[in-house]
């Protein structure tokens, strides 16, 4: 796996997810692992898939946030078209988390 695909396992999101529990050398081990172990049961364009499918969740997630936010402020001028886009944009994210699969 390339560096850029690895580093996108945060250190710092793993010391969150652990509540700080974790020490920080024990979250690269961690990170190193599931790698590694993801490299070698997989190809390139299943990494990719992973990744986009990934992505795509926490953008779904991140546009149902802003959605709640949007629908909470009352004085958010053009609100209802801001609601509008962002459960738009969440559904498009939806079907590329559900089916999202390697090219080959």
């Amino acid at each position: 796996m390339s560096r850029t695909n690895a580093s996108q396992f945060s250190v710092h999101g793993a010391g969150g997810v652990t509540h700080q529990k974790l020490p920080v050398r024990y979250a690269y081990l961690l990170i190193l692992l599931v790698t590694v172990g993801l490299t070698w049961t997989t190809n390139v364009n299943g990494i990719i898939a992973y990744a986009s499918r990934a992505f795509a969740l926490f953008y779904m997630l991140q546009c149902g946030v802003a959605f709640l936010v949007a629908r909470q402020l009352k004085d958010l001028s053009h609100r209802s078209l801001h609601l509008a886009n962002f459960a738009f944009l969440a559904l498009m994210c939806l079907p590329v988390f559900v089916l999202g699969i390697p090219s080959s």
